[in-house]
């Protein structure tokens, strides 16, 4: 058989302009829950990159970092592979947390 034209390229920009309109709101929205209190506060403080980790190491929430002492932030910060400014950073905003 004949082979089919190729469709014209006009055609295909405009239908992946359509589908980029579309798919970035399905790809940022967050996770059925609102954004946790821990998320935001690692947003405040640019460390947002590290939530995963600290969620995987078991603090879901912004209570569950409220008065951790000293040596178990530093033992989180490490966990969660910070980098040395970053894990300054933390700390600081930890002891902050807990008053």
């Amino acid at each position: 058989g004949e082979s089919q034209p190729l469709p014209d390229e006009t055609v295909l920009s405009e239908d992946l302009h359509g589908v980029l309109d579309i798919c970035p709101l399905a790809a940022a929205q967050e996770p059925a829950e609102a954004v946790s209190d821990l998320l935001a506060w690692l947003r405040g403080i640019k460390l947002e990159a590290y939530h995963d980790a600290i969620v995987e190491n078991g603090f879901e929430s912004l209570e569950d970092l409220r008065g951790v002492d000293t040596a178990r932030v530093e033992e989180l910060a490490g966990l969660a592979g910070m980098k040395l400014g970053h894990a300054v950073r933390f700390r600081k905003a930890a002891k902050e947390l807990a008053g």
